[in-house]
């Protein structure tokens, strides 16, 4: 159960503690232009005045509005053209935005005969899918669908995470496998 600061008990099979995802203050102590996730501007050194530490404010290429040679994605990021839930799923699909942006714009500054190629955007797709593992096997699952959603818990809803998050890990593995226990990434340069 759950104790209140009054002294009142709630009874509880389950308690999910959810305190949310922050960036990390790094942003509102570097003097880099930064938003909170009401959408504030940075003060003088960046940060909000506030002690809550704004995320990196990017625009849709995922470029800082400041200095267009940084670029940041996930967490540690405010997206301008429009707020972003802190959620996994953003962060692994702006992966591939960022890893285009990045090298164009050092094809940019090598001069490098390719052209110059526009910024790929961000574009966050809608309804995402959020499940949560919450121990024992058992998770939590919610989508959002039309104007309502479908949130459910319990073993089906872990079986869900683990199968997209093995397609997910196995997509990352080199071609010719790994043994078991083997990191695929050990020996390489």
């Amino acid at each position: 159960g759950v104790l209140l600061d009054d002294g009142r008990s709630l009874p509880a099979r389950v308690v999910l503690l959810a305190t949310g995802v922050a960036p990390p203050p790094l942003f509102a102590a570097s003097g880099l232009s930064t938003r909170t996730g009401n959408g504030t501007h940075g003060g003088p050194n960046g940060g909000t005045g506030d002690g809550s530490g704004g995320g990196l404010a990017v625009n849709a290429h995922l470029q800082s509005i400041a200095h267009p040679d940084l670029f940041g994605g996930g967490d540690c990021i405010q997206f301008t053209p429009g707020p972003l839930p802190r959620v996994g799923v953003h962060a692994v699909r702006q992966g591939l935005v960022l890893a285009a942006n990045l090298g164009i714009r050092l094809d940019a500054h090598a001069a490098r005969p390719s052209g110059q190629r526009l910024l790929a955007p961000y574009i966050p797709r809608p309804g995402h899918l959020l499940v949560l593992d919450t121990g024992a096997g058992t998770g939590v699952l919610h989508r959002p669908l039309g104007g309502g959603a479908l949130c459910f818990g319990g073993r089906l809803a872990f079986l869900i995470k683990r199968a997209i998050d093995t397609r997910f890990m196995r997509s990352h593995l080199p071609p010719d496998g790994v043994r078991p226990g083997e990191c695929p990434w050990d020996g390489q340069a």
